[in-house]
């Protein structure tokens, strides 16, 4: 009798599955390896370098080296170094890759020694780099105070040699809000860094030697400054932020000289300046005045009544033929001379103007009577 043997199909399925199963746990093993997930990162990375993405680039070699460290993913990184022009990291990592390979790879060897010889050569060699500052909406050019890796305070803008590699400046001027750059200088190509300077601000507040800023119009650096109306009428003061550094206020009233004075605003400090309009001295001249002339007319009418009685006594005794006896005419004369002297000087107080000399005064008027009536006067000035 002959028997025919035939695989069972359930048998057949449970070798494939195990087939299968040895196969899938074999390629998680090979994903879950850190050398083959470096790997996949180092490919990333390298097309990054190819479309000239290297900062990206070396972003990426940085997370594969954290992995796995291979001779190739760390000369990859050292390239991008080189080609963005950070020598001290390119030298790093060439000399790391160096260190890293057998010695049977001996082109690769020459040829890291080579890049290496070619990196420290142009570490020696000085790169110009200038600095220079702008205000910050970059209309002007600005003098700041700047340092280079920590050291004394140069004034922009500076054109100096630097070592290529990583370099640290900052602008450190008082009245500049501070900044500070890393500054990668590529060997071979000279560099300009430049800053937007952005001004402290401080506090100044105007007063005045007027009651209140009625009718005063204000000029802070020849710019207008616009009034609140509670500031105009009621406050007698006015606040302003400004930058730090100097200004120049003016100050200007109607029928006054204006007022003009610079002062300086502290970073993050406040001052104070005062229009002080030189009218009050002059108002006071002009209440002198008018009261000078009102009493000179006064004393001048009084004088001239006394010698009109005067003359009627003159006329009265020779009409009746008797002897006057009076001094009528003297106290007229004086009366009448003082109070002439006195509207005569009014008159200067009251046209007074700050437009003639510094520190002019009024004439000093003066009048004497002469015997039998009449005066002599002058005026002199000091």
């Amino acid at each position: 009798m002959t028997y025919t043997h035939r695989a069972s199909p359930r048998w057949l399925f449970s070798v494939v599955v195990a087939v299968a199963m040895l196969c899938l746990s074999s390629v998680s093993a090979r994903a879950d390896d850190p050398e083959s997930q470096a790997n996949a990162i180092y490919r990333e990375a390298k097309a990054l370098a190819e479309a000239g993405e290297h900062e990206q680039a070396i972003e990426k070699l940085g997370k594969a080296l954290a992995v796995f460290r291979h001779p190739l993913i760390v000369k990859k990184r050292a390239e991008c170094y080189d080609v963005v022009g950070d020598v001290e990291r390119a030298l790093e990592d060439y000399r790391a890759y160096l260190s890293l390979l057998k010695p049977k790879e001996k082109a690769e060897l020459a040829s890291a020694k080579a890049r290496i010889v070619a990196l420290e050569a142009a570490l020696a060699e000085p790169v110009r780099v200038t600095i220079v500052a702008h205000s910050s909406d970059g209309e002007t050019e600005l003098e700041v105070d700047v340092s280079i890796d920590g050291g004394t305070a140069r004034r922009t803008p500076i054109t100096t040699p630097m070592a290529p590699g990583r370099h640290r400046v900052a602008l450190i001027d008082k009245r500049y809000v501070g900044e500070a750059r890393e500054v990668t200088v590529r060997a071979a190509h000279p560099t300009t860094v430049a800053f937007a300077a952005r001004n402290k601000r401080g506090r100044v507040t105007i007063t005045t030697n007027r009651p209140t800023f009625d009718r005063v119009d204000l000029l802070l650096d020849a710019t207008a400054v616009e009034l609140k109306p509670e500031e105009r009428t009621t406050l007698g003061r006015v606040e302003r932020d400004l930058s730090a550094g100097k200004h120049v206020l003016v100050c200007r009233a109607p029928g006054v000289p204006q007022h003009e004075t610079a002062f300086d605003v502290p970073a993050e400090g406040r001052v104070e300046v005062s229009c002080r309009f030189a009218e009050s001295s002059l108002g006071v001249r002009r209440v002198w005045g008018f009261t000078l002339l009102s009493t000179g007319l006064a004393t001048l009418v009084a004088g001239s009544g006394i010698l009109i009685s005067y003359g009627l006594d003159v006329k009265f005794a020779d009409d009746t033929d008797q002897e006057l006896i009076t001094n009528k005419h003297i106290i007229g004369g004086v009366l009448a001379g003082a109070g002439a002297a006195l509207a005569i000087g009014s008159i200067f107080l009251i046209a007074s103007r700050s437009s003639g000399s510094a520190g002019a005064e009024p004439p000093v008027m003066w009048l004497a009577p002469l015997p039998g009536g009449g005066a002599i006067g002058g005026a002199a000035r000091f």
